[in-house]
Formats: structure tokens, C-alpha cells, sequence
């Protein structure tokens, strides 16, 4: 890139804020959790999945033989790993298209964690349950974050930033900014305690006023 006025540079943990009169742009290493799942060379679980659930969606046979590579006879750690990854690589993606096709590559193999396949009475493995909470959050934090791009709200962070920083701080920087009502979907969002939250938005705002 070429900037034809002074720029500022801002240090983040997962790459540097390029800052000029009338743009900002962000750089940083292509994170290992996404490089993973997508170099064609790749052989890990994530990156499997993600060719396994691209085959599904085309139609190819070619779904069902990397879904019995990720499982084996008597465990499906495995294919565990595989919807970690995927998981991971989607909160590491700036572009929502693609980590949506990302999150649909981990449901697609949840959905084959849902039934012990070794267990006579089919029960629901203890591992699901976490990885449900854990593929659930990520989708809330990301709706979070991709809202925050938004031209009226123009705060980017990336997920590994607001891991960070928290909520509670992401909501000082909104009152600062005297986005009170984006504040407190924010709250309800993430279902803070009201003391951190709707109370604290009100208290602030009744003191503007």
C-alpha cells in the first residue's frame, strides 16, 4: 500500500492498525488456525472437514471417505478435533462469508458427534455438550463483532482483540462514544449481570442528559 499523508501505527496482539486521514487498514500474519484448514496440502482434521463438508454440498463421494478418515473404530476424538479447528479458523476470518461457510463445515461434523456411534443406546457423548456451548458462543461473538464494522458503530476489532479487552471494557469504549442504545443490545446480547450493564448504560446516560 501507498499513503500519501502521514499514517499512525497501533501495536494490536494479533497484528498493527495502520491509521491515516481517511483510512484504516489492518495487517497481520495469516493465522495458523486458518492456514491449517485451507492449505491444499494440509492434512489435519479441520482441513478434512472442510473438504469433507465442501464434497457434501457438491455431491461428491468424496465426503463420505474423509468422514471415516476422521473416525476411528472405537473413538471419534478425531473428528472432535476436526469441528475445533473449523470452530477456531472461523473466529480467526475477517470475511463473514467465509466464516460462515467455516461454522456450516463444524455443524456439519457436529452433527455426526451428536450420537455415540459405539454405544449400543446411541447416548449423546459428554464431549457434545462443549462443543455445542463452544460453537454457540463463537457465533454470538462474531455477530458482535461483524455489528461492530458497521459504518454507524465503525469500532473493527478482531475476535482474538475482544477476548482481550472483554466486554466490560467494549462498553466503555460504546458510552464513550455515546452509542448508549448499540451499548445495551450489546448486554443483552452477551446476557451481562445488569450491574455491568443495562444499569451501568443508564446511570451514564442519565448523567449526560
Amino acid at each position: 500500500l501507498c499513503y500519501t499523508s502521514p499514517v499512525w501505527l497501533s501495536t494490536e496482539i494479533d497484528g498493527i492498525r495502520i491509521i491515516s486521514g481517511r483510512t484504516l487498514d489492518f495487517f497481520q500474519r495469516l493465522p495458523d488456525e486458518v492456514f491449517n484448514v485451507f492449505d491444499l496440502l494440509s492434512s489435519t482434521p479441520g482441513a478434512k472437514l472442510y473438504s469433507a463438508y465442501m464434497d457434501y454440498k457438491y455431491e461428491n463421494q468424496m465426503s463420505e471417505m474423509l468422514l471415516n478418515q476422521l473416525k476411528s473404530s472405537r473413538s471419534t476424538n478425531g473428528l472432535e478435533e476436526a469441528v475445533k479447528e473449523c470452530i477456531s479458523a472461523a473466529s480467526n476470518e475477517h470475511d463473514p462469508s467465509i466464516q460462515k461457510i467455516l461454522l456450516k463445515a463444524a455443524l456439519f461434523g457436529r452433527a455426526f458427534l451428536c450420537v455415540n456411534l459405539n454405544n449400543p443406546k446411541n447416548s449423546i457423548r459428554p464431549t457434545v455438550s462443549l462443543i455445542n456451548d463452544l460453537c454457540t458462543n463463537v457465533i454470538r461473538d462474531l455477530r458482535l463483532i461483524n455489528n461492530l464494522q458497521h459504518i454507524n458503530i465503525s469500532m473493527p476489532i478482531t475476535y482474538k482483540q475482544f477476548e482481550l479487552i472483554g466486554s466490560r471494557i467494549l462498553i466503555d469504549r460504546l458510552l464513550r462514544r455515546n452509542l448508549h442504545e448499540f451499548a445495551t443490545s450489546v448486554t443483552k446480547l452477551l446476557r451481562m449481570p445488569p450491574e455491568e450493564g443495562e444499569n451501568r448504560i443508564l446511570v451514564q446516560w442519565a448523567v449526560q442528559e
